[in-house]
């Protein structure tokens, strides 16, 4: 896992990103032992945001040789569902 957060001098957030890796029961001592050398070998996110890699990119950096395969991608989007009521009674399950 790994988290980063690109802040400007003005102090608001110009980018924010990170991964998380899980391995598969069936991973192979070889794949874990080149992931893990990927890994530390790897600059920090925050680097690479500045830089203007894309997750794909980062992606691609975090597998190295394995290869990636991209079966679907989705926009994010940020929501907050926040309102008075809601903040001064305590957050109940998410919004039908």
């Amino acid at each position: 896992c790994a988290l980063g957060v690109l802040v400007i001098p003005d102090l608001s957030v110009k980018a924010a990103g990170g991964y998380i890796i899980q391995l598969l029961p069936a991973a192979s001592d070889a794949t874990i032992d080149k992931l893990e050398k990927s890994i530390g070998e790897l600059r920090s996110v925050t680097a690479m945001l500045s830089d203007g890699m894309t997750p794909e990119d980062i992606l691609g950096q975090v597998c190295g040789d394995l290869g990636v395969v991209f079966m679907e991608t989705t926009e994010v989007s940020y929501k907050c569902y926040c309102t008075r009521q809601r903040v001064t009674d305590g957050f109940p399950s998410s919004p039908t």
